[in-house]
């Protein structure tokens, strides 16, 4: 189940993980990998709809990335200790998962960054 979880997200983490790296790659200036989300942003109105749409696929996957893996990893319980029972937070040391998790974190910082970037700071509203 677990490894099931990690191939499944990694199948998710591609969109976003794409976007990140071309984009990088764009800014670097290789743009060969960059070439097909600029020919789809070249019109105003799929501009427009990637603008609104890619946020919620994006973030969206990110986050089901997170949670998905998240699952395996951490579990809820119950300990007794003397006559009282108390919660008992386990973790679990599962490498696919955690990697997924922290991949899916620095691909959200990155967006996140990114977005930041693009509407506060280049717009000099710091």
């Amino acid at each position: 189940f677990p490894c099931a979880v990690a191939a499944i997200t990694f199948i998710l983490l591609a969109a976003p993980l794409y976007f990140v790296s071309s984009s990088r790659l764009n800014h670097w200036g290789i743009r060969w990998a960059f070439a097909p989300i600029e020919h789809w942003l070249s019109r105003p109105e799929r501009a427009a709809a990637f603008n609104i749409i890619s946020p919620v696929i994006f973030l969206g996957a990110l986050v089901s990335v997170i949670l998905l893996n998240l699952a395996p990893l951490v579990s809820l319980g119950r300990a007794l200790l003397g006559n009282d029972a108390i919660p008992v937070l386990r973790l679990k040391i599962k490498y696919w998962n955690l990697f997924a998790v922290g991949l899916s974190l620095l691909l959200t910082l990155a967006l996140v960054g990114y977005a930041f970037v693009e509407n506060v700071a280049s717009h000099g509203r710091l």
